[in-house]
């Protein structure tokens, strides 16, 4: 019988369907109250079907109205209202009953009083009789809660979009239930948990999207039995264990998106049979193993490919060049070796190839020239040589072509020019020589060019003033000459200009300060003379960093300097500037560094410049400067350090005080007879010569002056006052108490002088008289030039007859050794000793590399290792220290064995030969030392069994067992790098001395360290795993990837801080340290 012709019209049928639902929804229910309870949210009363009016008067009121609807209004909505409608109304407001907030009031109409009817409230799409819910769409509402799982009743539902929010909790097992379901997109919410498997009983689903959340756990295997699923996108959740073989199954799958997890494992074989596979990124994940052959002989659809940062080895496969539908190939940041085929230039589609960084080796292929769809090629951080090919200059779609920090060699190639689209054109950091061409005029469009760090030569092309676009210019780290071209003057859009350490000469041209946009110019470490415009600095307006230090600048600090209101960084330090430092520096508010130490200023330190509020850096040391140092504003927090070098400054800060007026220091025969100044400089050192060869002289005669005890020669770099009654007095008659270190040599101790300035005090053995005088003689003539934030400061000496000693700074925290061993805990963080381990390395550097002929110390060791009161490093003692001249291997001659057991190289113990690389093996065995707090010839060492040897045993899988128990606190937090610090001690030590890294290459790894995000295995060449495998079993014969043997003779810098043209740079070279 027929009651009416339209069945919501009918309550009883309702009432049927309500009892016969309310049993089907109980699990649900549960599942809601739980995630309710857990998000301190109010339960909402259900239908039920005793008493569906009642069950209307507790439908929840939206907050933003207090409007109900009276007794005949909610009758009028029953009778009008089929019963599917009534329950997927109450359970969409039970969903808005999880929100908790709603930012843009995007649900202010899921309200019956406003709006009675479901199919018209903000995100709802029903079906056509308006009955049900077909699409529940809320992306991009920014709605805070969590998801109830009520919706997992709504059975006809078909998407579901609750994207762009900030959803947390748990992935509702209930949406299981939804057997019409195809499309499913939570993504950019705060989701977390695991992925629930029984999501996989949608079998309806076509795209699933979960990205960019807080999921963990692994990826259900049954996701394989979704046969309809087209699109997954888990990427940017925190995945764990393998990627499902299953996968393979899903025969329409054409998007894959895994990357930003933390999936281990290879990539599956059976991927290659996804003939659909439009776009596979796995990215950012921890896969290990080679690229699957399958990928490109089975997914021949492919368009964008992206594997980069993981732990993938192998080779590139040759058949990637099967892909004719590729358009984005992205392999960076993995461990992929060998060379790149040369098959790519098959891929006529491409438009993206970024394969590096990678220890690829080889050649650039010339058949990349075919790629005419090209539009970014990045090829950095491998150990390619080779030229640039010129058959790159058919590639005028480039946009982006990146290919610095490789080995490649030969000229920039002219037909660059043709590639009239560029933006960025990278090629710094490798071996490029000749000129810059000028065709790279032609490219107007350039927005970066960066060549620093290669050996390029000749002048700066003026064709360059016609790159209107250009934004950054780059040419530090080169042999480039001649003047400052004004065509610079034309660039109206540069901002960054870096000129450093090259040879440019002549005055800074005037059209400079057509710049404006400039805000990092640094025109350091060349030889440009003259004054220093006022005009220049007044065009640069938007000036933040400013450095022309360690040229030969003249005439006074210009005052237009005060006028910048963008300044952070002036560095004037090393030139020839006279007059005052300029009172309206002071109104530099945002001036955080200023040195202009090592000119000729005068007169006496402003007080404007104590007020400025974050002033940290700050050096007026190797001046004429004379009066009161301020003791207010940021002065009370500098140490003497930044006035050493200027006797007519007085004030706490250097311990002298400030009576009656203020005078230069006497000089010449006005002095008192016992000082003996020397200023800094190759002169004051001739004069140190000059005056040991002197006393020299007259120890060869102390027997006919055994009664001149009180004669003596005093020679000091920074015209500190001491004699060898001071330093008698300051070390309490040189007492054992005092005692800091004792060597096979010398004895160093700790001294206070009158003005209360601590010292360390080197006293050399009388009974060796003859090595002492050499070793005296020597380690002065050493010292002559050295000036580094790492390396300990010697003040001067002293000689008489019954005494002969360096005095030198005096740091408070004692040795590396020391502080690792002097306890049953070492107190040093972890972020401590990779700045120490930084420290050291930058030390190295500047021996073997910055100096007119490179130093080789021969005995590096933490207890040559001091440390300052801020923990970092000072390298110390260069009485061994050799300053040496190469032969064509980089090795020079010595005689006898030199050093300290377990740290000396070990080709030392078989030839007289030495090179840096025997320094290079003593700071791995330091870096293990540090990390393991183990010496390196250690009691628990089994016969045999050395330091790098126990560590390479251990490493990786038993790296708790050979960790100093302080850090395994940090493991977990810096697995990463201190796997990497173990790999580079490891690199550092290796038996063959060819095979190890210079100190530049350590250096740029340790960069990357303190950068973990930027942190890539590949970017610096580390050896691999099956290497060190290789080099433990005794297998590995072959040298370390990077051709290092070029590194051994440095690029130097002679006495007046200049690059030795002599030398060979490194690929990693980022810039030189003043000498």
């Amino acid at each position: 019988m027929t009651f009416c012709s339209r069945p919501r019209c009918i309550l009883v049928i309702f009432l049927w369907l309500g009892a016969s639902s309310s049993s089907s929804f109980t699990g649900i229910r549960a599942e809601e109250e739980e995630e309710q309870q857990r998000h301190g949210v109010t339960s909402t009363p259900t239908f039920t079907a005793a008493s569906p009016t009642a069950s209307l008067h507790h439908l929840p009121p939206n907050t933003t109205t207090t409007t109900t609807l009276n007794q005949e209004s909610r009758a009028g909505v029953l009778l009008e209202t089929s019963p599917i409608t009534l329950r997927e109304t109450q359970m969409l407001l039970e969903f808005q009953q999880g929100v908790t907030k709603d930012p843009s009031s995007k649900l202010v109409n899921w309200n019956l009083t406003v709006q009675p009817n479901m199919c018209n409230w903000t995100g709802i799409v029903c079906d056509v009789g308006q009955e049900y819910v077909v699409t529940l769409n809320l992306t991009g509402n920014i709605l805070e809660g969590f998801i109830s799982p009520v919706l997992g009743g709504l059975q006809n539902l078909e998407i579901l979009v609750l994207s762009d929010n900030k959803f947390a909790g748990n992935v509702p097992s209930s949406l299981s239930a939804l057997r019409y379901l195809t499309h499913l997109d939570l993504s950019n919410n705060d989701l977390q948990g695991t992925l629930p498997p029984e999501i996989t009983n949608c079998t309806a689903l076509v795209y699933l999207d979960l990205s960019n959340n807080l999921i963990v756990g692994s990826i259900p295997p049954d996701l394989g039995n979704l046969a309809n699923l087209e699109s997954l996108f888990l990427n940017g959740n925190d995945f764990t264990a393998a990627i499902p073989r299953s996968l393979g199954n899903c025969s329409r799958l054409s998007s894959i998106n895994l990357s930003g997890n933390n999936l281990v494992g290879p990539i599956p074989f059976e991927l290659g049979q996804l003939a659909s596979l439009d776009l596979l990124i796995l990215s950012q994940n921890n896969l290990t193993g080679m690229i699957p052959t399958s990928i490109a002989t089975g997914c021949l659809n492919l368009t964008n490919l992206d594997l980069s940062s993981n732990k993938l080895n192998g080779g590139i496969p040759p058949e990637l060049g099967q892909l004719q539908m590729l358009k984005v190939l992205r392999l960076q940041g993995n461990n992929l070796t060998g060379p790149i085929p040369d098959t790519l230039g098959l891929c006529q589609s491409l438009t993206d190839l970024i394969v590096g960084p990678n220890p690829l080796t080889g050649r650039i292929p010339l058949e990349l020239g075919r790629l005419k769809q090209l539009t970014s090629l990045v090829i950095t951080g491998t150990d390619i040589t080779g030229s640039i090919p010129y058959t790159l200059s058919n590639c005028t779609n480039l946009r982006r072509l990146q290919l610095f920090s490789n080995q490649l060699s030969g000229t920039i190639p002219a037909g660059l020019g043709k590639c009239t689209n560029l933006t960025v054109l990278e090629l710094a950091n490798n071996q490029l020589s000749g000129p810059i061409p000028s065709s790279l005029g032609n490219l107007m469009n350039l927005g970066r060019l960066d060549v620093r760090s290669n050996q390029l030569t000749g002048i700066i092309p003026p064709e360059l003033g016609q790159l209107k676009a250009l934004v950054e210019l780059h040419l530090s780290d080169n042999n480039l000459s001649g003047p400052l071209i004004t065509e610079v003057g034309l660039l109206k859009s540069i901002e960054k200009l870096n000129l450093n350490n090259n040879f440019f000469t002549g005055k800074l041209p005037l059209s400079l300060s057509n710049c404006a946009t400039i805000i990092e110019l640094n025109l350091s470490e060349n030889n440009f003379s003259g004054p220093i415009p006022g005009d220049i600095i007044t065009g640069l307006r938007a000036l933040s960093y400013l450095s022309l230090e360690n040229n030969q600048l003249s005439g006074p600090i210009p005052t237009e300097l005060g006028n910048l209101e963008f300044i952070i960084v002036i560095d004037l330090s090393v030139n020839n500037l006279t007059g005052d430092i300029p009172v309206i520096l002071g109104k530099c508010k945002g001036l955080v560094l200023l040195n202009v130490s090592n000119n000729h200023l005068t007169g006496e330190l402003p007080s404007s410049l104590a007020p400025l509020p974050i002033l940290t850096q700050f050096s007026v040391a190797y001046n004429d400067l004379v009066g009161p140092i301020p003791v207010n504003g940021f002065f009370a927090n500098l140490t003497e350090a930044s006035f050493v070098g200027n006797p007519g400054l007085c004030g706490p800060q250097v311990q002298r005080n400030c009576t009656g007026p203020y005078q230069r220091p006497c000089s010449g025969l006005k002095c008192h007879r016992k000082w003996v100044y020397v200023v800094s400089g190759a002169a004051g050192f001739v004069l140190a010569l000059v005056g040991l060869g002197i006393f020299l002289w007259m120890s060869g005669e102390k027997k006919k002056c055994v009664t001149s005890t009180r004669k003596e020669l005093g020679i000091y770099t920074t015209q500190m006052k001491v004699t060898a009654e001071d330093l008698w007095a300051s070390t309490e008659g040189f007492s054992e108490t005092n005692i800091l270190g004792v060597g096979g040599y010398s004895t160093v101790y700790k001294g206070v002088l009158p003005g209360g300035m601590a010292i360390a005090v080197k006293r050399l053995n009388m009974d060796r008289e003859i090595s002492n005088e050499h070793d005296l003689t020597h380690e002065l003539q050493i010292l002559r030039n050295l000036r580094h934030k790492n390396l300990l400061k010697v003040y001067g000496f002293v000689a008489t007859p019954e005494l002969r000693a360096l005095v030198m700074e005096f740091v408070p925290n004692g040795s590396l050794h020391v502080q690792l061993h002097k306890g049953e805990t070492c107190g040093l963080s972890w972020e401590t000793r990779l700045n120490i381990a930084i420290g050291v390395a930058d030390a190295m550097i500047h021996l073997h590399h910055e100096c007119h002929e490179p130093i080789i110390h021969r005995d590096l060791k933490p207890s040559n290792i001091l440390l300052d009161p801020d923990y970092n490093a000072r390298v110390a003692d260069f009485g061994i220290a050799k300053n040496v001249h190469f032969d064509g291997n980089g090795e020079t001659t010595v005689s006898g064995l030199f050093g300290t057991t377990g740290y000396i190289a070990p080709e030392y113990a078989t030839s007289n030969k030495v090179s840096t690389k025997g320094d290079v093996y003593s700071y791995g065995v330091v870096i293990l030392e540090m990390l393991t707090r183990k010496q390196p010839t250690d009691d628990t060492f089994t016969p045999g069994t050395w330091l790098s040897l126990w560590v390479l045993k251990a490493y990786p899988d038993r790296i708790n067992d050979i960790l100093d128990s302080s850090l395994k606190g940090v493991y977990r937090s810096q697995e990463k790098e201190i796997h990497m610090l173990i790999r580079i001690g490891l690199l550092c030590t290796r038996d063959v001395p060819h095979d190890r890294p210079s100190m530049k290459d350590v250096r740029d790894m340790l960069t990357q360290l303190k950068h973990p995000s930027r942190l890539s295995i590949s970017a610096t060449s580390y050896p691999s795993m099956s290497e060190l495998a290789d080099i433990h079993a005794g297998r590995f014969h072959g040298p370390y990837p990077l051709h290092l043997s070029s590194y051994d003779t440095g690029s130097g810098c002679n006495s007046t801080g200049k690059k030795s043209t002599g030398g060979k740079k490194g690929r990693w070279s980022s810039g030189k340290q003043r000498s």
